[in-house]
């Protein structure tokens, strides 16, 4: 029978292959752009190439107090003598790193270590050859490992989710519904990117709510993506006071029809951009022509809360373990999971037995909550 520190022991030995596969995908990309070492300093790139570590102060910013650069044999952290410790401690625990470290007042400079080399970084820089969008499409396919942790946390979320929506009632505040899902969110180790919240008609005026203290009589929208380790998965759940009307319940049939193709299309391969030239046409053959226009439709996401938000325009192609997250609407509705294109084909992560579901197309998409 194995023991806690077995599992421990594995747990370790498996971020420690995850991280030396990515490591060896930043040396590729090194060598095929003529690099003598590449700065790494967004937070999500941080996080993926350390496995979920964290190197913000604060958290609505992309960069944090430290860097990373990898060079063609070795790695350092570049960081202050306030952020040292920490990082060593709890970010980047036996990682074998060399840190650089300076005094926090300071002025951030390599000195005689980059004297003359060649660098790219995901940060625009003077000097400094930019390689964000490179750096970018190395994370778009999970690993393994990573895509567990994916799927632990899409559980946790949706479940917190459901627990949380279970205690509303008639008259709650947008405020104070963003103040109980923040808090649960923080209590399963993870953080809200975003939370937004709309009561009754604020649903079909605003497509990205910021909560307020109006007050819910009848309905209440809550789109929320959570961050945890790096990983970040985004849903969206809807409660209702009342019985559904026909019309919004015919609506919503509707919008399960609308939402399928992008369920369905989310398949290793698949041009992002046609399967939204055919989730348009959808909306139209339903008679609804320019609904489509009034919210985006999401995209891509995975350490970021969107990689890239999908258009007709978009050239890019869904890749093997490549997480999106898609929101279509309709006046007053909203569908939104997370789901993974596997090499078997698309799975939900957001997804719990606790809702209540219904099936369309074999799929098991969230109801209305009614209360």
């Amino acid at each position: 029978m194995s023991t806690y520190q077995d599992k421990k022991n594995e747990n370790s030995e498996r971020l420690a292959d995850e991280i030396r596969t990515k490591e060896d995908r930043v040396r590729q990309l090194l060598i095929e752009k003529q690099l003598d070492g590449i700065i790494i300093g967004k937070n999500h790139n941080f996080a993926w190439l350390t496995g979920g570590g964290n190197n913000r102060i604060v958290n609505n910013r992309e960069t944090g107090a430290s860097e990373l650069l990898i060079t063609k044999q070795d790695k350092y952290i570049l960081t202050n003598n306030l952020e040292k410790n920490r990082l060593r401690e709890e970010e980047v625990f036996k990682q074998d790193f060399t840190f650089l470290s300076r005094k926090w007042y300071q002025n951030k400079s390599l000195g005689n270590l980059i004297a003359g080399l060649k660098l790219g970084s995901d940060i625009a820089t003077k000097g400094v050859e930019y390689i964000g969008d490179e750096l970018a499409r190395l994370r778009y396919s999970l690993l393994e490992s990573e895509l567990e942790r994916y799927k632990e946390l899409g559980r946790e979320v949706t479940n917190m989710l459901f627990e949380v929506c279970q205690q509303l009632k008639r008259g709650v505040k947008e405020s104070e519904v963003a103040g109980m899902v923040a808090q649960a969110v923080w209590e399963i180790g993870a953080y809200p990117v975003s939370l937004l919240v709309a009561a009754d008609e604020r649903i079909s005026k605003y497509s990205h709510p910021q909560p307020t203290a109006k007050e819910a009589n009848n309905r209440v929208m809550i789109s929320l993506a959570v961050e945890r380790k790096g990983l970040t998965v985004s849903l969206t759940r809807m409660v209702s006071f009342q019985s559904l009307s026909y019309q919004l319940s015919e609506q919503l049939y509707h919008l399960l029809e609308i939402e399928n193709i992008y369920l369905e299309g989310t398949k290793v391969e698949q041009e992002t951009g046609e399967l939204f030239s055919k989730v348009v046409n959808k909306y139209k053959e339903l008679g609804y022509n320019t609904e489509w226009e009034f919210n985006d439709h999401g995209g891509a996401l995975g350490y970021k809360a969107r990689d890239y938000i999908v258009t007709e325009d978009s050239e890019e192609e869904v890749q093997v373990n490549q997480p999106f997250a898609w929101t279509p609407t309709l006046p007053g509705l909203k569908l939104e999971d997370t789901i993974v294109a596997t090499e078997t084909g698309p799975e939900l992560i957001t997804y719990s037995e606790e809702w209540p579901m219904q099936e369309y197309n074999g799929w098991q998409r969230p109801e209305i909550l009614i209360l």
